[in-house]
């Protein structure tokens, strides 16, 4: 199963029903279910983006064979559990504590399972992105994290490879274990922005033995957007997520312009 988590700042509401389009549409066949994290915007600001979610509904996964379609049992099949979920709290937190928040609602299975931190200005178009960045877990037991290569790299028909640090990575999106993410994220430095968060979460990666990858051939584009940032508040401000910290919305079941920045064609092999 896919965590996926996406931190939203209020003033990147309009863009982020875009990635989660992009996200429904390149992700086929593979159990998903969306954290949205919301900081900073109250009910009234956030509703439009909570009733595309209603109004999206649950995906239906294909029948199997030997699993009873529903026609053939006596009673309808309950409905399926939703595959998302909202969060929101008062006031706006650092990057990290909105992504902390989030992964607290994670359901993939902590050790096998994967949890990928997707801001709402990645719009994915690539349908194999999901089984790209997953490749190094299973090629090298230190993996910890895999992220995509930085907006505006050129076209890579590259397997992915192990990340050579730079001083500036600018890259947001990252995929991971729950169980990794679970244990890393309280141990990093408070973080304004994705990029930073990622270049953190590597750091602490690293100095526990662990690697990054890049998957270098994964699609996307960057939708015009705001920093996720906040007033830096002072550290007696800052709560740390607790299981009560989140107000979770229990689900029932245009926008700005993309820019494309990676420049990159058709979608690559392994």
């Amino acid at each position: 199963m896919l965590d996926i988590l996406i931190p939203i700042h209020k003033k990147n509401l309009e863009i982020a029903e875009l990635c989660i389009e992009a996200i429904d549409k390149h992700t086929p066949g593979v159990p998903t279910h969306l954290i949205l994290a919301i900081d900073g915007a109250t009910k009234s600001e956030f509703g439009k983006l909570e009733s595309f979610m209603r109004a999206r509904g649950t995906p239906i996964e294909p029948s199997y064979v030997g699993r009873p379609g529903a026609h053939q049992l006596s009673q309808p099949p309950p409905p399926p559990p939703p595959n998302w979920e909202l969060i929101d709290w008062p006031g706006s937190v650092y990057f990290k504590h909105t992504i902390a928040r989030g992964l607290e609602r994670m359901r993939a299975p902590r050790r096998e399972g994967f949890v990928a931190i997707i801001p709402p200005w990645i719009e994915i178009r690539d349908p194999l992105w999901f089984a790209k960045m997953q490749m190094p877990f299973a090629k090298e037991a230190p993996c910890m994290a895999v992220t995509v290569p930085r907006p505006g790299d050129p076209q890579s028909t590259l397997p992915p490879a192990k990340f050579m640090r730079r001083k500036w990575p600018a890259v947001d999106m990252l995929l991971t274990r729950p169980i990794i993410a679970t244990e890393l994220s309280p141990l990093m430095r408070p973080t304004d922005t994705a990029a930073e968060w990622v270049d953190e979460f590597s750091r602490i990666a690293e100095e526990r033995g662990g690697t990054r990858w890049e998957a270098t051939s994964v699609r996307y584009y960057v939708i015009d957007h705001h920093d996720h940032s906040c007033p830096q508040p002072e550290s007696s401000e800052i709560q740390e997520p607790t299981s009560e910290s989140p107000s979770p919305t229990t689900p029932v079941s245009s926008s700005p312009t993309t820019t494309e920045v990676d420049g990159l064609g058709v979608s690559a092999p392994f």
